[in-house]
């Protein structure tokens, strides 16, 4: 039996090759080895042990995108003709106004860089933003659909910069990318679909109707993995 010494920057790793290499100690045939053993077995551990709730937290993202994001970016220039009564103009407006916000909601997570309770934070912040689709779906006035694209994008920002915070500070760099591919892939792999139900729905709703129930939909949904509360207490 060979068993890797404990050179891994994980905790948990260099804890679980320790212990095997005490349980084991004195035992004909088993020798130490070097290399990423530890971290192979933290990762392990950490994924494969928490496999159905990664599953989870997954499918309600992918969801949540396709139900809110896909109807509120294929359907917002014909909302801004139709319900707004404006052109190309006003939309490249709202798209410019939410990059400001997704900016100052960046610079926010910056200066007050929360040390607690982030993971709740994020999906508030995830689950917040989506009000700024129904706002902009069921007012009337232009102007209130700037501010709240405005607010969209702060919350977006924000809640992007602590994810992405959270994925370089939690997993190992050794990992990052596998995780970063998944959490992408998972994120946005339904989207399409998305596209193509907006497109079987949309001669039955206006567009105000389907960007508005993706946007309350998104904002109810974004909290759901906050009642478990392996995840509220995971950062």
């Amino acid at each position: 039996m060979v068993l890797p010494t404990a050179e891994s920057p994980v905790p948990a790793g260099q804890a679980t090759a320790a212990a095997l290499e005490h349980a084991l100690a004195g035992v004909p045939g088993v020798i130490g080895t070097g290399g990423d053993g530890a971290m192979l077995i933290d990762f392990k551990h950490a994924v494969h042990g928490q496999f159905t709730l990664t599953l989870a937290l997954i499918a309600i993202a992918t969801f949540i995108l396709m139900i809110a994001m896909a109807p509120y970016q294929a359907l917002l220039p014909r909302l801004v003709r139709q319900h707004f009564d404006r052109g190309v103009g006003s939309y490249g407006l709202l798209f410019s106004l939410m990059a400001v916000g997704m900016v100052a909601g960046s610079l926010a997570y910056a200066r007050w860089n929360p040390r607690r309770n982030r993971v709740i934070l994020c999906y508030a912040a995830f689950g917040i933003n989506d009000i700024g689709m129904v706002i902009v779906a069921v007012t009337p006035w232009f102007p209130l659909a700037l501010a709240a694209v405005v607010w969209r994008g702060f919350f977006v920002g924000f809640a992007i910069a602590l994810w992405t915070t959270l994925l370089t500070e939690l997993v190992p760099t050794h990992f990052l990318s596998r995780v970063v591919s998944l959490d992408f892939f998972g994120s946005l792999g339904l989207t399409p679909i998305g596209y193509a139900l907006v497109g079987a729905v949309a001669g039955l709703f206006t567009p105000a109707q389907i960007i508005a129930f993706g946007g309350a939909a998104g904002f109810v949904l974004w909290f759901v993995p906050l009642l478990f509360r392996d995840v509220r207490a995971a950062a």
